[in-house]
């Protein structure tokens, strides 16, 4: 490729093409020569390339720390540098400095999203290609994990085990309302699932119990003891997600405790259709008490998914699909478990799970068959790239606007 320079990119053919949103997100997610694993393979474990980070605050100072002795970081970039130095290299400032070479390569070390964003663009408008110019942090660090260490860990692993529920959301992310026959899943089912998940993946920082309202299974405290006397080595923290509406029994604030359990309550105080019941305070008294950490997440505001049926992908283009897939917040690293197989999407692990869809291979990963092909396939899934640019349960969500810029009050309880 042609380099136009660092800092002073001009527009060309590939310039216009991307100015449209839904070709630059197709461009970036469906699997082709510069969208791979192997493409992300050579561009970061190639020893003659070498790298900027851009963004010289706490991520970029971490991922200089713990990545130095596996790639050649040459410099830091900011938009506004406050100082010429970082951990002893050189900061450069967007604009003022030398065009790359076809060995140097950016990593973009920015963990805010709206900052990414911009970043980004600053990039794609200086003639730079995503996955073969640049990378996210998040993607090298975990390429890089896979193919120089051989580790293969994702950011979070979700198991959902149980569909009952003390609300009846109408825009439930999980779908619960619309499963006619609610269950908790069976303890030897979860096993299984586990066994499945962790025979292939190495590592997860967080692995997160949902439900439905998980609290409502019987087995949970069992569950808990569970993965962390057997997983426990390969799991950061675990965490447990309730809607709020149950305070833990001492039994299970045990267990929880034992394993450093993190809590995350969901707090709708906040949202005009807020639902009743909720006991937010007796639950972070009672949590406190065994010393067990809690994150309350407010939350008045949802992101819509399907809303109105006449809005969704039915009939729409492999783009407006692509797009759909590409700014989803519900699709991304964090992949959802069931039995012997992985979904990117967690509503579409539930949807098929609980039989709200027909069974499609394509929305998940199988677990059975050769092991490294599956974790190349989990690692590369986990990506979101594809071989079409999305999943097939995408057609059930928004093509036509981005997911989320819709957003529509919380926890609105069905009549």
């Amino acid at each position: 490729m042609l380099k136009y320079g660092l800092f002073y990119g001009k527009f060309n053919l590939y310039i216009i093409l991307i100015i449209n949103d839904k070709s630059r997100e197709v461009c970036y997610i469906k699997r082709n020569e510069t969208n791979s694993l192997e493409q992300l393979r050579k561009i970061l474990c190639d020893e003659s390339h070498q790298f900027y980070l851009y963004g010289t605050g706490k991520t970029g100072e971490e991922f200089y720390t713990e990545l130095r002795k596996h790639i050649n970081i040459i410099g830091f970039i900011e938009s506004n540098p406050t100082e010429n130095q970082k951990s002893g290299l050189p900061v450069y400032k967007w604009g003022e400095n030398p065009p790359l070479q076809e060995k140097d390569k950016i990593i973009i070390t920015i963990h805010t999203p709206k900052f990414r964003a911009e970043v980004e663009n600053r990039l794609l408008m200086s003639s730079l290609i995503r996955n073969q110019d640049f990378v996210f942090y998040d993607v090298a660090r975990r390429i890089i994990a896979f193919y120089k260490d051989k580790i293969f860990w994702l950011p979070q692993i979700d198991l959902t085990i149980t569909t009952s529920c003390t609300l009846k959301c109408r825009d439930c992310i999980q779908q619960i309302p619309l499963i006619k026959s609610k269950k908790n899943l069976r303890f030897e089912d979860i096993a299984d699932s586990l066994r499945n998940t962790f025979h292939h993946i190495d590592y997860c920082k967080e692995f997160h119990i949902v439900g439905g309202e998980p609290l409502l299974h019987p087995q949970l405290p069992h569950i808990v003891e569970h993965v962390g006397a057997i997983y426990g080595e390969k799991i950061e923290t675990i965490v447990i997600v309730t809607n709020g509406t149950i305070v833990p029994k001492d039994e299970l604030l045990n267990v929880m405790s034992h394993w450093h359990v993190r809590v995350e309550i969901s707090d709708y105080r906040e949202s005009v259709t807020a639902p009743s019941g909720q006991k937010i305070n007796e639950i972070a008294s009672a949590l406190k008490q065994y010393h067990i950490p809690c994150l309350l997440r407010p939350m008045s505001e949802w992101n819509d998914y399907c809303g109105d049926n006449t809005e969704t992908s039915k009939g729409s283009s492999d783009d407006a699909l692509t797009a759909t897939f590409d700014t989803c917040p519900c699709a991304g690293p964090t992949l959802s478990v069931y039995a012997k197989k992985m979904y990117i999407c967690s509503r579409s692990m539930v949807a098929e799970t609980f039989g709200l869809i027909d069974t499609d291979l394509r929305n998940g990963i199988s677990l059975q068959g050769d092991a490294t092909a599956i974790r190349e396939n989990l690692l590369e899934y986990s990506l979101k790239i594809t071989e079409s640019g999305y999943i097939p349960y995408c057609i059930n969500c928004h093509g036509k606007k981005a997911i989320y810029d819709r957003l529509i009050p919380a926890a609105k309880q069905l009549e």
